[in-house]
């Protein structure tokens, strides 16, 4: 399970030291388990990560894993510059770059295991407090 999580957080830290997310750094993500004030951001990504299954497929112990690993974007609700659709282009933005990351059948790589993308899909957007979001849930399996 380490390295399935370390191999999905690696796609995104990549894709993100590449710019393949318009605007977003290291620095806009906020990881499980870990302080982040969002304050003052145009935006911001948070991560998570849920294994669901881990069948045994043999004696040598070679294990299958199914899970999800869910990427929520976030920009400020009430865009202040009084453009209404400003956020809402945002947010459209990040979740298509993301989800280009996150392709159907896309691998993630760490330490020598694959992780392959089956697929994902993309919530309405909600919101709350001072923040709209969507949610980008990939499921994935590493065999």
């Amino acid at each position: 399970m380490i390295n399935t999580y370390q191999a999905l957080v690696n796609k995104l830290t990549d894709a993100i030291s590449n710019s393949e997310i318009a605007n977003i750094g290291l620095a806009d993500v906020a990881f499980e388990n870990m302080e982040y004030d969002p304050a003052g951001k145009d935006a911001w990504l948070s991560v998570y990560y849920m294994p669901a299954t881990i069948d045994s497929l043999a004696k040598d112990r070679f294990d299958e894993e199914n899970g999800l690993f869910q990427i929520t974007a976030y920009v400020p609700l009430n865009d202040k510059t009084g453009d209404i659709s400003r956020g809402t282009l945002r947010l459209i933005q990040l979740t298509q770059d993301v989800q280009n990351i996150f392709y159907n059948n896309a691998i993630a790589e760490a330490n020598g295991e694959n992780v392959f993308i089956q697929d994902s899909t993309l919530t309405p957007a909600s919101s709350s407090e001072s923040w709209m979001s969507k949610t980008i849930t990939i499921n994935y399996v590493r065999n």
